[in-house]
């Protein structure tokens, strides 16, 4: 797994740019709209927190968590 550390001026920068902030948007809900009906369902989202690993990662240890709960959550 990578790690990557931005500063605050970073991100103000990124967000600041709106042509490279909506593109990064669009590009991420394109790949997040996996039925390409513009919208995000419930199961588009929950498979998007589950591959973030979200819930299972605390300080960097891993913490293994029912599917159920997650699906819960």
């Amino acid at each position: 797994m990578s790690v990557e550390v931005l500063d605050g001026a970073t991100i103000v920068n990124f967000v600041e740019d709106e042509e490279a902030f909506n593109g990064s948007i669009c590009d991420h809900f394109s790949l997040l709209d996996t039925d390409h009906d513009g919208l995000l369902s419930y199961g588009e989202l929950l498979k998007e927190l589950q591959s973030l690993r979200v819930f299972e990662t605390h300080f960097g240890i891993d913490v293994k968590t029912n599917p159920k709960e997650l699906a819960r959550v």
